[in-house]
């Protein structure tokens, strides 16, 4: 991460370089920016608010400084060669953005990943606590963001309840489904959902471009055999499977596939890889739907490598290796990124009832909330 803003730095020297200032600081440290950087975040290219009032293409060309030197008060100012403007930045200010000196967080300092067993204790809080205490709500959003699963004890049993505790960090995403719907048995189910068969980890909601990013499931009534809920770490199991056949996870990782949803008043296609990377090659988000994949479209040559590649990662997802079982009673609510976490369910039969209630958010909000909240 960059280095604490707040740490008191004194500059020892100021050197002009063609095309970069160099501060050495009496510490020992030393810090080397390019002119072009200084001018495009100067003080004065900035409204109070934090954002930018220039427009960053209309700087002159190759930018130079006629000089630089720390002022009485502590500044540093620039004076440029180009067209005699004047710059100036708080010391304590360039050191904290010294990007040539950053240590930026690893992927896997970001994420905590888990299998079947938390090496933890399991990421969950009383709703009480979230509801009443800042300090709590902090804990618990952090403890989604670091594992991308947590759960809430002791929600209110009504109906729309889930929506509420989605309004303790954000907004609703609302869908062809509605603000919230209900996950019951139903006679003609649109979704294999709202069947009592075994629902296998999956990306929820995969054929939407984008896919919702936050999926919570508050259950209201829960009285019949089987139905636990079952999570998976996708991140975890990607991440393995690239360490134990890469020529696997390339195949998942750049052919796109694509996924599909329809009824009546609705009919929605994404085409993605299962495994989407960001620009540094690392996992960005998982999507694996099976129940929902449109039939391969391939090259043949293609076809039998990325069946096998589909079925490993299908079959270890599958495993109780990298699954967390958990049933949810009443009141309990639970939450899953759903780009990282694949949530399912086991099959339930019997007489007695199952009733949740769910919904979607985005994780942008969350992650809003929890720094807002980490401020203080």
């Amino acid at each position: 991460m960059l280095i604490d803003q707040t740490t008191p730095v004194t500059v020892a020297r100021l050197t002009c370089l063609a095309r970069t200032l160099v501060i050495e600081w009496t510490d020992g440290g030393r810090s080397e920016f390019h002119y072009v950087w200084l001018r495009d975040n100067a003080r004065e290219a900035h409204h109070a608010n934090g954002q930018r009032t220039i427009y960053t293409a209309t700087l002159p060309p190759r930018l130079k400084a006629r000089r630089a030197q720390q002022l009485e008060n502590g500044l540093i100012e620039i004076v440029w060669a180009n067209d005699s403007q004047v710059s100036t930045f708080a010391p304590a200010w360039l050191r904290g953005h010294d990007y040539q000196n950053a240590t930026w967080p690893t992927w896997r300092d970001q994420h905590k990943l888990w299998g079947g067993i938390f090496k933890q204790a399991i990421p969950e809080l009383p709703y009480t606590a979230v509801t009443t205490d800042p300090n709590a709500l902090r804990l618990w959003l952090a403890m989604i963001k670091d594992y991308g699963f947590a759960i809430l004890r002791g929600v209110p049993l009504k109906s729309g309840a889930v929506a509420e505790v989605v309004e303790l960090f954000g907004f609703v995403r609302e869908t062809n489904f509605g603000r919230y719907f209900d996950v019951k048995n139903s006679v003609t189910p649109t979704k294999l959902t709202y069947t009592n068969l075994t629902v296998d980890p999956c990306t929820s909601n995969a054929y939407r471009n984008p896919a919702p990013t936050l999926q919570l499931f508050h259950c209201l009534s829960s009285s019949l055999e089987g139905g636990e809920s079952v999570v998976v770490d996708g991140f975890m199991v990607a991440d393995t499977l690239r360490r134990q056949a890469l020529e696997k996870f390339i195949l998942l990782s750049t052919i796109p596939i694509r996924f599909h949803y329809s009824d009546e008043q609705t009919s929605l296609t994404h085409e993605t890889p299962v495994i989407r990377l960001n620009s540094r090659h690392e996992i960005e988000a998982i999507y694996f739907s099976n129940h929902a994949a449109s039939p391969f479209y391939l090259e043949s040559t293609q076809m039998e490598a990325y069946y096998e590649a589909y079925i490993t990662f299908g079959q270890m997802l599958a495993s109780p290796q990298f699954q967390f079982c958990f049933r949810l009673e009443p009141g309990d609510l639970s939450i899953t990124d759903n780009r990282r976490v694949l949530s399912g369910r086991t099959a339930f039969s019997g007489v007695g009832q199952r009733h949740l209630q769910c919904c979607f958010a985005e994780r942008d909000s969350l992650d809003s909330k929890l720094a807002v909240l980490s401020r203080y």
